[in-house]
């Protein structure tokens, strides 16, 4: 496939030993390219990606109940046209935000070593931002990590979840504690899927594109300003679809490539509507999915950028609104307590290296970080909180 061409799946390194007077150190450096392709549908019968990439001697598909019912049937008769293809494993499992747990991926790297895989094999995820995390985590600890290959069902997979080389699980009730850096061999983001996926999914990946277009595309923001209001008629298939993707996919690898492992800073755009979400979502029991959170995060964190005067309030209006258009809720649900969330903070700030690093918008295009924690308060937060409620029907 030529698109594939000029590509390495190997791992490439070089170490160099230090010593002297019995100390001793090793200088050691690692790279890896990881590949995102944009295809209509992998599993059609037309498509030979999967030919080009899949070791069918060695490999394993996991799928969602939701994903199987769908296209289960026709996921199966793909690998059964590949030379070999009827030595590949199929398994269901159900994983939701409330079982996002080390369980989980305990019991992929189960069916793994049930069917023998070995160190070269491959474990190709398909579904949605949930299962590819839960694969992506035992996919890096499984023989000290196999081959993983992402194919994400949602639009926030599609271009979110599926884009980096983090996966997190979470832990003890908190969102995403124990997590793992480790690419995936091959990303495939097939726009067909969102044919089926459900209204509030869609609004879900709406708030991942509209991070992406506030902090660095205004010509994102501009066509997602534009379908806020047809979003479940639009469903993205057409033209205008497929370059949201498109620009929200190449948005997010450009901001994680200056930072991927993120050795030089724990300062990063991609932040964005990232702060106050994972309380949000922990306390509502996930009642508020990753993406309605990260709508809202996104509206406190303007409306917090506008009550400074750093963000006109002209432009904070047209991100809430076009969130509220969109369908997405912009308030803190009300079991959510202010106090709790500005507390949550301390988790945050844990994970910064003791710095808050909040990322709130200036123009579109163009953020600032409120860096120190006790440079935001909670009658701050509290204001920006009670301003949104004007926004609540």
């Amino acid at each position: 496939m030529s698109s594939l061409m000029g590509f390495s799946n190997r791992w490439r390194s070089a170490s160099e030993l230090k010593q002297s007077d019995h100390r001793y150190a090793i200088r050691t450096t690692l790279l890896r390219e990881y590949k995102i392709l944009l295809s209509d549908n992998i599993f059609s019968e037309n498509s030979d990606l999967l030919e080009s990439t899949v070791d069918t001697g060695s490999a394993m598909v996991i799928y969602t109940p939701t994903v199987n019912a769908l296209y289960g049937e026709a996921i199966r008769r793909k690998f059964s046209l590949l030379k070999g293809g009827e030595r590949v494993n199929f398994f269901e499992l159900a994983v939701t935000e409330e079982n996002k747990e080390i369980e989980m991926s305990l019991e992929v790297c189960r069916l793994a070593k049930e069917v023998n895989l070995p160190r070269n094999g491959q474990i190709i995820a398909v579904g949605g931002g949930v299962c590819l995390d839960i694969v992506g985590f035992a996919a890096s600890i499984y023989r000290r990590g196999v081959k993983c290959i992402k194919v994400p069902t949602t639009l926030i997979g599609m271009i979110d979840a599926a884009v980096g080389i983090k996966n997190g699980i979470n832990y003890e009730g908190k969102k995403n504690v124990l997590r793992s850096f480790y690419p995936a061999e091959y990303t495939f983001v097939c726009p067909c899927f969102l044919k089926t996926l459900a209204v509030e999914h869609l609004r879900s990946g709406f708030a991942e594109a509209i991070k992406i277009a506030v902090i660095k595309d205004a010509v994102l923001f501009r066509q997602l300003v534009n379908v806020s209001a047809h979003i479940n008629e639009e469903n993205l298939q057409g033209a205008i679809g497929w370059e949201i993707i498109d620009r929200s996919v190449a948005g997010m690898l450009t901001e994680l490539s200056e930072n991927l492992y993120e050795l030089d800073s724990y300062q990063r755009y991609v932040d964005f509507g990232h702060t106050f979400s994972p309380h949000i979502e922990s306390a509502t029991n996930y009642k508020v999915s990753h993406g309605e959170a990260v709508a809202i995060d996104i509206a406190l964190s303007a409306v917090i950028s506008a009550q400074r005067n750093l963000l006109a309030w002209d432009t904070c209006h047209v991100i809430v609104n076009t969130l509220k258009s969109a369908g997405l809720r912009v308030t803190v649900p009300g079991e959510v307590e202010t106090a709790a969330l500005y507390e949550s903070l301390v988790a945050i700030v844990a994970h910064r290296a003791g710095a808050l690093n909040l990322v709130i918008p200036v123009t579109i295009g163009t953020v600032a970080y409120i860096e120190h924690w006790r440079e935001l308060s909670c009658g701050q937060l509290q204001q920006a909180v009670t301003y949104l409620e004007s926004y609540d029907d």
